[in-house]
């Protein structure tokens, strides 16, 4: 149903430099063969498959069977059989050759050969280096819950106010705001057995029917209350799940990803979702306007930006001090509030953006209120968008007045990861990095729900 592509190390190496000392290796003698399938594609496949296969290929290597290597990439053959002194795969896994490999920074969680490892990579090149990986290759993965104690990257309230859904790692959890109770965890039995996603779960959000929309690496999936089960939206072309959105009206979502790109999808008749650039960096927020005229988004690269969705191509953009981290539209839609990573909230009227010059129709600078910590959420409460909501990385969570004035505070415990907000009941659902979300009442800002969970995975 999801086709998965996993970030991973760079091996593409160059005959650089030969380094003085390299990783421990173990000696090792047999007499029995290095079986290629079985012994050597395991550390393989969790270090070096994810960017280096026949899908993905950076540097033009793939590494998922012995005729690959020798086929080699930009810098030429990784393997030359019988010689693994010669093998740009052995000379820089064992970090005798730069480029080591992995890098020290990879998004995989790629880590160094071991000794073990090593000295069967050299035995099987001594060897001779033959072996196909197809036949291993080919055969499913098994996907496994992640292990260990997450944070709450998500989190988020139904129109009702009857459930709270928050992510877990790549687990998605319902719970029941009345008893505060789990209500159920949500499983994707055919794309990903026994957890919601393969991945971390990087965004959630409610329709009023209901609805419930969970974003991970480059797929979104759709949840209905009833049925309990997933409607797949593969985005293959989005680098990963960083913001999304979904209309109230519950026919059309928008996520945006690490690169810089937007998805906009129309849910009810399930077409190719429509991706444009809209950023140089990774899309922090977005939200479509009530009329489903505009998206606005804003990222690290200092901007935020209204899309003309009638014409994608068309984007008017304002220029900030600081990166934007979240949006919320307030006053009927006339203004727009961004919460920065340098503790300051904007506001700018709408008016200020100007789709033919793509900058500021008036120099009027932006109201500015001041808090503490990157402001990662914001949301308008009462009618017409009275008052705002703001979290911040600091663990508080503020309610302003039009005017800016601060009128309520509320301290998590600890650093926030994410906040949501029931805009019929004033009701506020904040996920700590502690794992635990908490759950107050806006209008008297009494703590109502500590939801906890089942954290042993």
């Amino acid at each position: 149903m999801f086709r998965f592509l996993i970030s991973g190390l760079y091996l593409a190496a160059t005959p650089n430099l030969l380094a003085s000392e390299g990783l421990p290796v173990e000696e090792l003698t047999r007499e029995t063969k290095v079986d290629f399938a079985t012994e050597v594609v395991p550390f393989l496949r969790k270090n070096c498959f994810a960017c280096h296969n026949e899908q993905k290929a950076k540097g033009d290597l793939n590494l998922e069977s012995p005729e690959a290597m020798i086929t080699g990439g930009d810098s030429g053959p990784a393997l030359v059989p019988g010689k693994p002194m010669e093998s740009l795969l052995f000379l820089t896994a064992a970090h005798l050759e730069e480029e080591f490999m992995p890098p020290s920074s990879n998004k995989s969680n790629a880590v160094n050969l071991n000794p073990s490892e090593l000295a069967l990579l050299r035995l099987w090149i001594e060897q001779g280096g033959e072996g196909a990986s197809s036949s291993i290759l080919a055969g499913p993965i098994e996907w496994e819950p992640l292990e260990g104690v997450h944070a709450s990257y998500a989190v988020t309230i139904s129109a009702d106010s009857r459930f709270a859904a928050t992510g877990n790692g790549n687990r998605l959890y319902v719970y029941d705001l009345r008893t505060g109770n789990l209500e159920a965890e949500l499983v994707d039995e055919v794309a990903s057995p026994g957890t919601a996603h393969h991945d971390l779960i990087h965004t959630l959000a409610f329709n009023p029917e209901g609805i419930l929309a969970s974003g991970g690496y480059r797929s979104v999936k759709i949840w209905e209350r009833n049925l309990i089960a997933a409607t797949d939206l593969e985005i293959p072309s989005l680098e990963g799940t960083s913001a999304l959105s979904i209309h109230v009206g519950g026919t059309q979502a928008a996520a945006g990803d690490n690169t810089g790109h937007v998805a906009l999808v129309d849910i009810s008749q399930s077409t190719t979702p429509v991706v444009f650039k809209v950023h140089e960096t990774t899309v922090k927020a977005l939200r479509l306007s009530s009329d489903r005229r505009h998206l606005f988004t804003t990222s690290d690269d200092k901007t935020v930006a209204r899309v003309d969705l009638s014409d994608t191509s068309r984007i008017s953009r304002v220029d900030l001090p600081s990166g934007g981290r979240s949006l919320a539209l307030l006053e009927d839609g006339t203004k727009l509030a961004v919460g920065c990573a340098d503790g300051i909230i904007r506001i700018i009227a709408i008016s200020g953006f100007n789709p033919d010059a793509g900058e500021l129709a008036e120099p009027t600078a932006p109201t500015e209120w001041k808090t503490e910590g990157e402001v990662l959420a914001l949301s308008a409460i009462g009618a017409p968008e009275a008052q705002v909501l703001s979290a911040t990385t600091a663990g508080s969570i503020q309610v302003w007045d039009a005017s800016g004035k601060v009128i309520r505070t509320f301290s998590h415990g600890s650093a926030i990861s994410t906040v949501a907000i029931d805009e019929g009941t004033g009701q506020i659902a904040a996920a700590g990095e502690d794992g635990v979300i908490r759950i107050w009442s806006a209008v008297d800002g009494k703590l109502q729900h500590e939801l906890k969970g089942d954290l042993d995975f």
